[in-house]
This record gives structure tokens, sequence and C-alpha cells, in this order.
């Protein structure tokens, strides 16, 4: 799923019907148990709405495992994200180790050429704590983040 979002085609309106854990973790608000990668990549371009279980006696055969119903709308403010591939590699970044900081997950892994004090000033402009972890932050903090990450790499493009 996380593909189709990165990769399209960009559909107006999907309607899945999905395993009901991935519906739920598509769903997932930040902070809570479920919330991961996955959810904000799904939640910064799409408004994602559970819509309901399906028993598994709605299926021929039945399976054993419980569906849900999913429908994805493509946000109005779909476009504040201009550079898709600096907010994809964010993402995963700042969720590849999910008990670490965002900013140890970011200096850790280290996919932007930026230097620790740019990092961290990102950050701090936008009102986000270092230490907090990538689960706190919905999809907008972190379509913020990118965005202003991916100014600074062209900055610093231009100037090279």
């Amino acid at each position: 799923m996380a593909a189709l979002v990165e990769h399209g085609p960009h559909v107006g309106r999907m309607v899945f019907t999905l395993q009901k854990e991935v519906v739920e973790r598509m769903c997932a608000a930040p902070g809570s148990r479920a919330y991961s990668s996955f959810s904000a990549i799904c939640q910064a371009f799409y408004a994602v709405a559970g819509q309901g279980d399906l028993q598994p006696g709605s299926f021929y055969p039945a399976p054993e495992v419980q569906s849900g119903v999913v429908t994805m709308e493509v946000r109005a403010d779909a476009g504040r994200v201009r550079d898709r591939a600096v907010f994809f590699t964010l993402v995963r970044a700042a969720f590849s180790a999910r008990r670490k900081t965002l900013r140890n997950n970011l200096l850790r892994s280290s996919p932007f050429p930026l230097a620790k004090r740019d990092l961290l000033a990102v950050l701090q402009h936008l009102g986000i704590e270092a230490g907090v972890r990538a689960e706190a932050l919905s999809a907008d903090d972190l379509a913020a983040v990118s965005e202003r990450i991916a100014a600074l790499v062209r900055q610093f493009a231009s100037e090279s």
C-alpha cells in the first residue's frame, strides 16, 4: 500500500478491503501504538478513514483473518509536499529505530547531506523538540520538516 501512495497512480478516491490490522495502521493517530511510517505516508497525501469491519463469513472461502474497509481520498493540500523523494526518505529515516529520538534517527542514518546544526535548526524553526520520537509527529509535522530539509538541500546544491 505504501508503494501505491509513493509511486501512484494518484487517484482521487480509493476504497480497499484489507486485513483489519492494516486498516488500523493506516488510520492510526500519532502517539498511538499502531502509528508508524506507514500511517504517516498514507495520511500525508490522503484522508484515510476506516469504514468498518467485515467478518470472515462475508467471504467464501472464509479467511482466517478479519478484514476492514478503508477509504482514501486525496487531501486538498497534498501538493504541500513538493519534494516527495525527500519526504519518503525522511519518514523512513525518522521511524528507522522506533525507540530512538527523531534527532538520533536522522543523524544516525544521515539521509541528507546536511550538518547536524542544520538539521537541528530545521526542527527548532518548526517548533519541534529534537528529543521527540517520530511516532509523536503527525504526517503534517513530517511534511513540514521534509519541505524545510528539501529547501536547504536545494540551497546547498545551488551554492556548490
